[in-house]
């Protein structure tokens, strides 16, 4: 007798408990039944729903969101293993949940599920949840360049004071935003150069360009590690730094305010994207 598509679907655990350290789990997707002796091709979508008095959310897994996707089954498959990977954390959370649900074809249909499972995340960090405090990163301190107009940004507070004593130049506007903390798994450098041919400061927290600017524009000086960035959105406070580029100049700008932004493009600024991320300020 062959099984109908579209039919019950069996999510079996593969593990005896789920620690947010073990960086994987692993669950056998299964469409065996006694009753049938084959199975037709089918594809099933799979979603994690964040669930219960204390939900997961997409940073405690590997794809920094709630994992998705299709599983496909060949004509003749009785079953399929499902892995889903874990982010570490050295933070006590008490225990997440979550379930794992199935529907048929190719969408997130929750009138369709035909299987689900739920699973208790066991935090393995000591501490207390409720004393938890969230780390955060340096502040960023700018300044700007009043002969090129351009900011100039430093994590270093002994930098910034020396600066705003002894650089007539540069007028110092404050904390502007903050930087990644220490140990944050999304965090990535920030490099600065400094300019000898229009006298600004550039940055990128990109290896290869940052290569390709030390192999090919001797004009451009390195000066090391500034602070550490987000390679991308990782919660509510996180904003990008926008890159523009003044063409009459040659000069490279760094704003996190888009109607700025907008406002530079109009008046002629190439537009380059977002440089990288920061936290928007705290308190």
């Amino acid at each position: 007798m062959t099984r109908p598509a579209f039919g019950p679907i069996d999510i079996i655990p593969l593990f005896d408990n789920a620690v947010e350290d073990d960086g994987l789990l692993s669950f056998e997707i299964s469409r065996a039944d006694e009753s049938f002796s084959q199975f037709p091709a089918e594809a099933l979508t799979y979603w994690v729903v964040a669930d219960g008095d204390n939900p997961v959310d997409g940073d405690d897994f590997t794809s920094v969101a709630l994992p998705n996707g299709v599983i496909v089954f060949e004509e003749g498959d009785a079953s399929q293993i499902l892995h889903i990977g874990l982010a570490a954390d050295s933070f006590p959370e008490g225990d997440e949940t979550f379930s794992l649900v199935i529907a048929p074809g190719l969408s997130q249909s929750p009138s369709r599920i035909t299987g689900s499972t739920d699973v208790v995340v066991l935090n393995d960090d000591e501490g207390d949840p409720d004393d938890l405090v969230e780390p955060i990163g340096p502040f960023v301190f700018m300044f700007v360049n009043e002969a090129t107009g351009s900011n100039f940004f430093t994590a270093d507070q002994g930098e910034a004071e020396f600066i705003e004593e002894n650089v007539a130049s540069f007028s110092a506007q404050g904390a502007a935003f903050q930087a990644a903390p220490e140990g944050n798994r999304w965090a990535a450098d920030v490099f600065r150069f400094y300019n000898t041919d229009t006298g600004s400061h550039f940055y990128t927290a990109n290896g290869a360009e940052k290569a390709l600017i030390e192999e090919n524009l001797d004009g451009f000086v390195y000066e090391g590690v500034v602070f550490q960035t987000f390679v991308d959105t990782v919660n509510d406070e996180t904003v990008p730094v926008y890159r523009l580029f003044d063409g009459a100049t040659g000069v490279h700008h760094f704003v996190t305010d888009a109607a700025e932004r907008q406002g530079m493009i109009a008046d002629g600024f190439a537009d380059e994207g977002f440089a990288f991320y920061v936290d928007a300020l705290i308190g």
